[in-house]
C-alpha cells in the first residue's frame, strides 16, 4: 500500500491538507471573532443605555440640590390698608441675597425691613435686601395704592440663591427660575 502512493504527489497533498486546515482554521477564526464582536456590541448598547440612565439620574440631582434651597424659602402676602405687606422667609440653611418684590407691573418695593428671631427688633433695610441670612425675615412693603390696584398687582419676591441663580416666587409659593427681564 505504501508502496502504491506516488511519492511525487505526496507533498502536493501534504501541502493541499494544510491549506485545508488553514483555511478551516481561518474560516473558524472570523466566524468567532464575529460572535465576539456581537456580543461585545450588544454588551456596549447595554452599556450605553445604562450610562443614560446614570446620566439622567444625576442630572435631576444636581437640579433637585439646586432648587432646594430656593423650595426652602417661604413668602405670605397680605393687604394692610392701602400696601401689600410681603414677607419672606428663609427657612435654607444658606443665605439668599438682592430680594425684592414687585407688585404688578409696575409697583416697586416702598420699604424693607429684615429681623431675626423672635426677640429681634425689626431693622429697616435698602432695597433690594442685599443678604438675608438662614432664619431670617425680610418684610416688603409696596407703596400705597387705591384698592383697586391692590388687586390688580399681586405681589411677585425674587431673590438670589447661593448658586446664584436669581429665583421668582408668588404668594402661593411657586417657585422658578426668573425670567430674563
Amino acid at each position: 500500500m505504501i508502496n502504491d502512493i506516488e511519492w511525487g504527489d505526496a507533498p502536493t497533498w501534504i501541502g493541499a491538507i494544510g491549506a485545508s486546515l488553514a483555511a478551516w482554521a481561518a474560516f473558524w477564526t472570523l466566524n468567532s471573532q464575529r460572535r465576539q464582536i456581537a456580543a461585545q456590541q450588544a454588551f456596549i448598547e447595554e452599556q450605553s443605555d445604562v450610562l443614560a440612565l446614570q446620566r439622567a439620574a444625576l442630572i435631576q440631582d444636581a437640579e433637585d440640590r439646586r432648587t432646594a434651597q430656593a423650595r426652602m424659602v417661604r413668602v405670605q402676602a397680605r393687604m394692610r390698608g392701602y400696601t401689600w405687606r410681603v414677607c419672606v422667609v428663609n427657612n435654607s440653611d444658606q443665605p439668599i441675597s438682592e430680594v425684592n418684590a414687585r407688585f404688578g407691573e409696575g409697583y416697586p418695593t416702598a420699604e424693607a425691613l429684615v429681623t431675626g428671631t423672635a426677640n429681634e427688633r425689626e431693622i429697616r433695610m435698602g432695597v433690594p435686601v442685599a443678604f438675608l441670612g438662614p432664619g431670617r425675615t425680610a418684610f416688603l412693603d409696596s407703596p400705597s395704592l387705591s384698592e383697586a390696584t391692590l388687586e390688580a398687582s399681586p405681589p411677585t419676591v425674587t431673590f438670589v440663591g447661593v448658586d446664584g441663580t436669581t429665583w421668582e416666587t408668588d404668594q402661593h409659593n411657586h417657585v422658578r427660575p426668573a425670567s430674563a427681564p
